[in-house]
């Protein structure tokens, strides 16, 4: 169980988080077909509520998850012990440790998610945002063609701010749809007031929250455009 004194925001740009994520070396130890299946990659997991879930309904793919928070990475850890197709990892994931993460993992993602991202409303603070334009570009000199970047928040300002990072980063364009992870699945982009939940079937533990108080919630996808 997670402590109740976790915090809920923390600065990634503070010298205490300057480490790279911790993976494992050998990533058949920890994935019964690491090589074999699609991999979908949530950054921030919390204690993996959303990643645990569709790794039980999706057995055809891999999900690994990274946690900034090192007792709530734990417990997303714990969360995943028995399931085969599922990890959860402590790490902080900056600009400058982002190509190394991705050649790092066992294949290729198919689609990387930032679930309802910490907002930093302060001006001062908007660097710590986890999408950022060096993140933006860092990913785009390592992902494949085709590799999908998923968005959601309840906050218009922040998914306004990341929809301009990602329609700005040269390799990336707008899509509804990643047909080959989630066939017949429409990604609508913009704000959602229909209680629908996001194109990949499985919910947040906040997006229920935000689905049952008739919330609006703002989702992208962006897909790595052919080089």
């Amino acid at each position: 169980m997670l402590a109740s004194r976790v915090r809920q925001h923390v600065n990634p740009l503070a010298s205490h988080f300057d480490y790279p994520p911790a993976l494992p070396a050998a990533w058949d130890e920890v994935l019964a077909d690491a090589q074999g299946l699609p991999l979908v990659v949530d950054v921030g997991c919390a204690a993996g509520g959303w990643m645990v879930a569709l790794a039980k309904k999706r057995v055809d793919v891999n999900v690994i998850g990274l946690e900034i928070r090192r007792p709530v990475a734990k417990a997303a850890a714990a969360a995943t012990d028995e399931l085969a197709n599922a990890y959860a990892a402590w790490g902080n994931v900056l600009p400058e440790r982002a190509p190394a993460l991705i050649d790092a993992l066992p294949r290729e993602p198919a689609l990387i998610t930032f679930h309802f991202p910490d907002p930093w409303f302060k001006k001062k603070h908007t660097k710590r945002r986890v999408v950022n334009p060096g993140l933006a570009r860092a990913l785009a000199s390592r992902l494949a063609p085709g590799t999908g970047i998923f968005v959601q928040t309840d906050v218009l300002e922040l998914f306004e701010a990341m929809d301009e990072v990602w329609s700005s980063t040269p390799g990336f364009e707008r899509s509804t749809a990643l047909p080959d992870l989630f066939p017949g699945s429409v990604f609508a982009s913009g704000a959602s007031t229909d209680g629908s939940v996001n194109a990949t079937g499985v919910a947040t533990e906040l997006e229920t929250r935000c689905l049952a108080r008739n919330m609006p919630i703002y989702r992208a996808l962006f897909v790595r455009s052919a080089l």
